[in-house]
């Protein structure tokens, strides 16, 4: 069984649909299935699960080409997935591709909210915010607490990049996801969104506490390592470029041992 194909595509399929990507993806990359655009396929779902846009990219063409001959569910699945690959490195065009063979009204709940957040984040980034801003907010009415959860980050996020909402109401925004959404990368890009707020305002007790939240949730993504590096990078500044002189003396002390780690 290990040296056939067909099964080795099956047992990696398997595992990347019961959540298991990262071993899906090291099964998937067997040399007997290099060649394979149904393992390309997989490789695409098994890759965004992991945030590996790049390697998603590169599978999402190949796997394009035996799409149509899975059930529509799995269709769209691929479809919204190698979208998603394709906005996370900035080729909008491919995204609209993909997102152009779906049929938005045969998509199940879940899968329309997901298809809604990527055309908006589309539309956004292609200089249209108020139709981005359109697309969100149906999203974060809907039941879908996942999708609501990414959609309020997102258009929390372009209402205070245009400046249609202050800093402090971002900060508040932000906040409320995180309570109310953990456990994944919404949560994490929450905080990181939040803390980069927070240190804009000098709120930067509460910015350290917001990095050290997104550590204890999961200290090995790269969301919580780039959080890591900018608050450590602000950290330095307040201490070695004398930013802290504009704080106060105890606070300031205390602040250092606090966070100094």
């Amino acid at each position: 069984a290990a040296s056939d194909p067909n099964f080795k595509l099956f047992e990696g399929a398997a595992e990347v649909l019961a959540g298991r990507a990262k071993t899906g993806m090291r099964t998937l990359s067997a040399d007997l299935l290099a060649d394979s655009p149904d393992a390309a396929l997989w490789r695409t779902l098994g890759a965004v699960d992991l945030n590996d846009w790049q390697t998603a990219r590169e599978n999402s063409m190949r796997g394009a080409a035996v799409a149509g001959t899975y059930p529509l569910t799995l269709q769209a699945a691929f479809g919204l997935a190698a979208a998603r690959a394709a906005i996370e490195l900035n080729d909008l065009g491919a995204a609209s591709a993909f997102l152009a063979e779906l049929d938005p009204s045969a998509l199940e709940n879940k899968q329309g909210a997901a298809f809604e957040i990527l055309q908006a984040r589309i539309a956004d980034a292609s200089g249209r915010p108020d139709d981005a801003r359109v697309l969100y907010d149906r999203v974060v009415a809907s039941t879908n607490r996942a999708a609501a959860a990414e959609a309020t980050l997102r258009r929390t996020s372009l209402l205070v990049r245009d400046g249609k909402i202050s800093n402090a109401e971002a900060i508040d925004a932000y906040h409320s996801i995180t309570i109310g959404w953990r456990g994944d990368e919404i949560e994490l890009m929450s905080l990181r969104a939040m803390a980069n707020l927070m240190v804009a305002e000098n709120r930067h007790r509460e910015a350290f506490v917001a990095m050290k939240a997104a550590v204890i949730a999961d200290t090995d993504a790269e969301t919580t390592r780039l959080l890591q590096d900018e608050m450590q990078r602000e950290f330095a500044a307040l201490y070695l470029e004398n930013k802290a002189d504009k704080l106060d003396p105890v606070k300031a002390l205390s602040l250092y041992y606090d966070f100094r780690e």
